[in-house]
């Protein structure tokens, strides 16, 4: 369990968290390394039919409580809002390495904008080890991110690089809704 540093002490909150993009973009790896800490390096095959969960421990000056995150991963680009109902937030993944990869997330995320409805969502740029091989460079999302007003974070699942500020954001942006919803 990792420790987030907050701005609100609820006892217990849980979340659903969508992971959706295109086949090969990283989801799978993504979820695998933030609920179990591991990287397969063969490629991670397998997608998660199942909420995966991620306990964390929110800190807020000192007193901590509880956040559960189930994370869920969208294979499935056809009509996603049947699976991103009852998320809290939608997590869109981009391969670096894949340079039709820009055009179709900027699809991705012009549909989901139409049933946002106050939905956290945040790009996440994977597999920024493989610079090399990078086709999609910072300008493009920023640019993107800034299209759809929306944070991007850039990880690796093989390095962890990136991850805990994947979680920061999250768990610090939906704890500051409820702080808000409370008011």
């Amino acid at each position: 369990m990792c420790k987030i540093k907050c701005c609100v002490n609820p006892t217990y909150v849980a979340w659903k968290v969508t992971v959706i993009g295109e086949r090969s973009s990283g989801k799978t790896c993504l979820i695998s390394k933030i609920c179990y800490d591991s990287f397969d390096s063969n490629g991670c095959k397998n997608p998660f039919r199942t909420l995966i969960k991620k306990s964390v421990k929110l800190d807020n000056d000192g007193v901590s409580s509880k956040a559960d995150i189930f994370f869920h991963e969208i294979n499935e680009l056809n009509k996603p809002e049947r699976y991103v109902i009852g998320s809290s937030a939608i997590i869109v993944t981009l391969d670096v390495t894949n340079s039709d990869a820009f055009r179709n997330t900027d699809l991705l995320l012009k549909y989901l904008k139409t049933f946002k409805k106050n939905k956290l969502q945040i790009l996440v740029a994977t597999k920024i080890d493989r610079k090399y091989e990078a086709k999609i460079w910072d300008e493009e999302l920023t640019e993107l991110s800034q299209k759809y007003d929306i944070a991007y974070i850039k990880t690796s699942s093989k390095t962890g690089e990136g991850i805990d500020e994947l979680l920061q954001e999250i768990s610090s942006t939906l704890t500051r809704r409820i702080t808000l919803n409370e008011r």
